[in-house]
């Protein structure tokens, strides 16, 4: 599988993608978090 970004929030209790995409069991992850000002920008 090709490297591909997905926008993605924390509702408090889990990470939920912002749009469906299949994914996977096991498939790496690399999570990276954003200062909360570019909340208002998305």
């Amino acid at each position: 599988m090709k490297t591909i970004n997905l926008k993605a929030h924390f509702d408090g209790k889990k990470i939920l993608l912002d749009e469906p995409f299949d994914i996977e069991p096991d498939t790496k992850l690399i999570i990276t978090v954003l200062p909360k000002h570019l909340d208002e920008e998305r």
